[in-house]
């Protein structure tokens, strides 16, 4: 069976956990603490736990640093194997600011540091994984950029979320029978050679394995099961990064079956680590949280080409590379996807100025908003959910399937990725009209499945200048025209503030008009102020 992280940490404060005879001490120190951390983070496996269930009395124990009162318990499970890590975790889960397992986040650098905060953008671990502690904290920096706030809440999810195998072995109340396992356990196997994994990472895979591979990897990493042809077309960009592929995603499994027969493929080890940091940068840089919401689903394929060969680019680089996604979608009528696939230039500058290059001109600065467009179907829609993402919008009526915190952000990756991993609608309509009158964007608000009677009611209740309205780009006009029913006039006044504000948001990004050389003007982090 899996076990989450928290529910592993609450067994062990309760006093489930009992630490075996042949446990060995505590030998973990600050590196493999921030080592297994750092891989719980990225999705990477950690092992099993081995636990034997057994009776046993009630003890005063430590775990951690944690003491933990462990009643008398007729099945209580004794460690055989996962000590070191459930110290850790317990440890770091509940530490103090002069704890050994004290970790923080460095939401500049992205890694792990062992010790208290020496900055403000330093997240404690016991603070990340206790949502209303996060909450508060966030509350408390209302300097953190939209950016900041985003990785903060994603990494609490990670963590919490995070699940590690575990096996429960039951009858095996015999010390004999315990002490054949973990004899077998820790010296029946041989000890790879640096031959062995020298071979491991050169021999070729089951290559139909790698498609498979890479769309549950987008899974685990909560961005999305990406569907065979787009993992197909991802593994042939990564793989092949310098030659040219094929646009037409019907013929990627077919050209990728026919070259792996051929060509060694000594780059497969690369796959997940691309894919990786394509997603990282897509959720810090380019603001996109979902393989649902890509509005070109064709850059996700030339991002890992890019992020195969270049694994660090400067700032520099990184913003052009956003421009570069964000126009793409602006221009996207007439953007040729072959041109983007074309085999990734020399240098990371190179590459991305080749990518701008692709592009045709866009014929207007001011994106054009489809009001009309209010399901994730058309990419238009797409791009007006992201447009209403960057506002920050909080939850208004909770949901068991989602969230029952009220005003939790709906940006956390907690409540995000299972709504979109669910194929749940985006946006739920607040106005009291029949279903075929709410024909624009301002009828809607984005917001987890809800009826509309109980939105309405709800969003009806909240205060004049409330936050979770301005996350709604609900004045206080559009208020009070809701609360007198006047529901074609709020939608009409509505629309025009969203209009202005989605396409605000994604000039923001795109940066249509600016130079691209030299010091690099920017605009405001968010796209709203005027």
């Amino acid at each position: 069976m899996a076990v989450s992280l928290s529910e592993l940490v609450r067994m062990a404060e309760e006093g489930q956990f009992r630490v075996g005879a042949y446990a060995r001490p505590i030998v973990w120190g600050p590196k493999q603490t921030v080592a297994f951390f750092d891989s719980v983070s990225r999705g990477y496996p950690t092992g099993q736990l081995l636990f034997a269930e057994q009776p046993a009395g009630a003890e005063e124990m430590e775990l951690g640093g944690v003491a933990v009162h462990a009643p008398s318990n007729p099945s209580a499970w004794a460690i055989i194997d996962g000590l070191q890590r459930l110290s850790a975790l317990v440890g770091a889960w509940n530490a103090k600011d002069d704890s050994p397992y004290l970790l923080c986040y460095d939401l500049e650098e992205m890694h792990f540091a062992t010790g208290p905060p020496q900055h403000p953008l330093m997240l404690p671990v016991p603070v990340a994984v206790h949502r209303r502690k996060l909450l508060d904290w966030l509350r408390e920096r209302p300097f953190l950029s939209e950016d900041d706030r985003s990785e903060a809440l994603s990494l609490g999810s990670r963590l919490t979320g995070y699940a590690m195998p575990v096996i429960v072995m039951r009858g095996l109340e015999d010390a004999s029978a315990l002490h054949e396992v973990f004899t077998r356990i820790n010296r029946g196997g041989v000890s790879l050679a640096q031959a062995d994994l020298d071979r491991a990472r050169k021999r070729p895979r089951k290559h139909d394995g790698n498609v498979a591979a890479l769309s549950s990897h987008g899974e685990r990493l909560g961005f999305g099961r990406l569907s065979e042809e787009l993992a197909a077309q991802c593994v042939v960009a990564a793989l092949f990064p310098r030659i040219n592929a094929p646009a037409a995603r019907a013929q990627t499994l077919q050209r990728y079956r026919a070259a792996s027969r051929h060509t060694p493929v000594a780059g497969e080890t690369r796959l997940p680590e691309a894919l990786s940091a394509t997603v990282r940068w897509l959720r810090k840089d380019g603001r996109i949280p979902h393989v649902r919401l890509l509005p070109a689903t064709v850059a996700l394929p030339v991002l890992v080409r890019f992020f195969s060969v270049f694994n660090a680019p400067d700032p520099h680089v990184r913003e052009l590379l956003r421009r570069w996604l964000w126009r793409m979608d602006v221009v996207r009528r007439e953007a040729d996807e072959r041109r983007a696939l074309e085999a990734v230039a020399n240098t990371a500058a190179g590459e991305v100025q080749r990518l701008l290059d692709s592009l045709p001109p866009a014929k207007n600065r001011r994106y054009r908003v489809d009001l009309h467009a209010t399901g994730l179907e058309s990419p238009e829609g797409r791009m007006n959910v992201l447009g209403l993402l960057g506002a920050q919008p909080l939850l208004i009526v909770p949901s068991s399937q989602f969230s029952e915190l009220p005003g939790a952000p709906l940006t956390d990756s907690g409540i995000l990725t299972p709504w979109l991993d669910s194929a749940e609608a985006m946006l739920c309509q607040v106005t009291g009209l029949p279903v075929a009158e709410a024909a624009t964007l301002g009828h809607f608000l984005l917001h987890p499945p809800v009826s509309q009677e109980q939105l309405l009611e709800s969003v009806m209740a909240l205060p004049p200048g409330h936050e979770a309205l301005k996350g709604q780009f609900i004045d206080d006009v559009s208020a009070a025209l809701l609360r007198q029913g006047r529901f074609h006039e709020f939608a009409l006044r509505r629309d025009e503030i969203l209009s202005a504000a989605i396409s605000r948001r994604i000039q923001s990004f795109a940066r249509v008009g600016f130079r691209e050389k030299g010091r690099l003007p920017t605009l405001t982090g968010d796209g709203y102020d005027g």
